[in-house]
């Protein structure tokens, strides 16, 4: 196997990087174990370092907060 840092190539170049390395994961013995949806839903919007609200939640409140003044 070959390592580039190059991104992949051609229409289906990231499907086939991304069933490489799961690919991988699972004969090295390092697939991730399933999450329940809340856990992701959880990751996906809290930074896993500090716990603080990332960029996506920031963006979901701040247009949550446009509608609210911009309503009468």
């Amino acid at each position: 196997m070959t390592v580039s840092a190059k991104p992949p190539e051609g229409a289906g170049g990231w499907r086939r990087l991304a069933a490489a390395v799961l690919s991988a994961r699972r004969c090295t013995g390092l697939a991730r174990p399933a999450l329940p949806p809340a856990d992701l839903v959880s990751l996906a919007v809290a930074d896993s370092l500090t716990g603080l609200a990332d960029r996506r939640r920031f963006d979901e409140n701040l247009a949550t907060q446009w509608r609210g003044c911009r309503s009468p």
